[in-house]
């Protein structure tokens, strides 16, 4: 096997066999299941660091092994990149905030198997391959969604399992028909020729907006996210419903790209589908009391803006599109690992509650501050790069009025994400210190860290010249060619 193959095939099988052996390993020294969980995230990380250098140079390429067929390009390494760093943040947060809690070994090992499946999705090069790392990436974590096995993750759980088998047993549905039509699965081959039957379409759009959280499929997605530990909800809003988009990018642009045409129905579906998401998200967000649900909310919203870029069927809509991908996972991780910090070391999981929380927390609630700037679209942050790019693909596309659909949605993320930063720092009372008293309890390193390393990525995506915004528009111009 050429060396080139080996990297993106080892990116996916290592998190895959550490998560056997973590297992085993929990049950003789939590100190060695750690060591490893952590080398084989972050070996994870640093290859797929090693692929974007690679694909930056030019390296872009195909390869089978094992009767499975990858691809490495633009699309595959952003997946792949917000994957790898947003699991490594979350494995180190975990060091801190999982202890004394429950089953530690099914944790890490899940966490694991979930990493080795959106990798997998991120480098598949055919529909087959899609459907089996997908399917992985959708089933396993309904175990961390059951952690706590409270009787609210029960139910939430029990939601988001039978609404995945739906979602797989329509895929497989799709996978099938492709196959039939097409006697081939090959991305860069299925697009052209005969369209697929309509049901076939219908059964990936109904999977992939399951799994992407896109209304009126999106009824798991509150409920998994708000009893999840905040370790996994901020994997499951930050990457895993990217798993969905990126399924949606796929039938778009390569599996059925015959239905998606300007002035086609099937795209003003889609349009539609991305409207309704981005404003009830938004809408019903501002309603919610208890943080994590307000922030879960929030992703049916953020996941509206990916499906409109993909839609507008425009270059610079697609760019917003996929570097949102970017954008949002850094944004909304660390706003679910800022959540669970507040909540292990607080006991405070009620917005209303983070009144004076700026002077214990400063750094933490700073941290805050920032993602809820990105997360409204304020310049100078990952978020308003994004917005930037849709609401000029809006404009590309002859229709304003997605762009102001974009606005509107900005002022009511205003609603609903500035009072706790306001209320953090300029209280009127206080329900934790005497009026003027300074009493600094940040967090530990091991779960502050994670949180500013993402803090710092926001910023960092603000900077119009990044290599992800190059990923991105090399992506687009890839996928617009085709």
């Amino acid at each position: 096997m050429a060396l080139e193959n080996m990297l993106p095939l080892a990116i996916i099988v290592v998190p895959f066999i550490a998560a056997l052996l973590s297992f085993a390993a929990g049950k003789i020294d939590k100190r060695m299941r750690d060591g490893l969980v952590f080398a084989a995230s972050a070996g994870a990380f640093v290859g797929v660091i090693s692929l974007i250098r690679m694909v930056l140079q030019g390296s872009i390429y195909t390869f089978k092994t094992y009767g499975l067929l990858f691809r490495v390009d633009e699309m595959s390494v952003i997946l792949a990149f917000v994957t790898s760093t947003l699991w490594l943040m979350s494995i180190v947060y975990s060091t801190k905030y999982m202890e004394g809690k429950n089953n530690p070994d099914r944790y890490y090992a899940s966490l694991l198997l979930t990493l080795a499946g959106c990798l997998g999705v991120a480098f598949s090069g055919g529909v087959m391959e899609l459907f089996i790392f997908f399917e992985m990436a959708s089933l396993v974590p309904y175990v961390l969604i059951l952690h706590s096995h409270s009787s609210q993750a029960h139910k939430a759980a029990s939601k988001y399992l039978y609404m995945s088998i739906v979602g797989g047993f329509l895929m497989f549905y799709g996978v099938v028909v492709t196959y039939w039509v097409k006697e081939t699965g090959d991305f860069s081959v299925i697009g052209s020729g005969e369209a697929l039957p309509v049901t076939a379409l219908v059964a990936f759009l109904i999977s992939f907006g399951i799994k992407g959280g896109i209304v009126p499929l999106h009824s798991w997605l509150p409920d998994a996210h708000s009893v999840s530990p905040s370790s996994v909800s901020c994997l499951l809003s930050g990457i895993t419903v990217k798993v969905g988009m990126f399924g949606f990018i796929k039938l778009v642009y390569y599996i059925s790209p015959a239905y998606f045409s300007e002035n086609s129905v099937w795209v003003d579906v889609l349009l539609w589908m991305a409207v309704i998401s981005i404003m009830l998200g938004s809408i019903v967000a501002i309603g919610q009391k208890r943080i994590k649900r307000m922030l879960a909310y929030s992703t049916i919203s953020q996941m509206g803006y990916i499906l409109l870029g993909i839609a507008l069927m425009t270059h610079r809509g697609l760019v917003g599109a996929l570097y949102h991908f970017f954008a949002h996972s850094l944004m909304k991780g660390s706003l679910f690992m800022i959540a669970g910090a507040v909540k292990h070391k607080k006991d405070i999981v009620y917005l209303e509650d983070f009144r004076g929380l700026g002077r214990e927390m400063p750094i933490t609630m700073m941290c805050y501050t920032v993602a809820a700037l990105s997360m409204v679209g304020i310049p100078l942050f990952s978020g308003f790069t994004s917005k930037w790019y849709l609401g000029l693909g809006s404009l590309d596309a002859g229709k304003p009025f997605y762009l102001g659909v974009l606005l509107l949605s900005s002022l009511l993320n205003v609603i609903y994400f500035f009072p706790p930063a306001i209320n953090a720092f300029f209280p009127k009372d206080t329900v934790h210190n005497k009026k003027g008293a300074l009493r600094m309890d940040e967090l530990h390193p091991l779960m502050l860290v994670p949180i500013m390393a993402l803090i710092a990525g926001v910023i960092y995506g603000g900077i119009f010249d990044n290599f992800m915004l190059e990923l991105a528009s090399k992506a687009t111009a890839r996928i617009m060619i085709r």
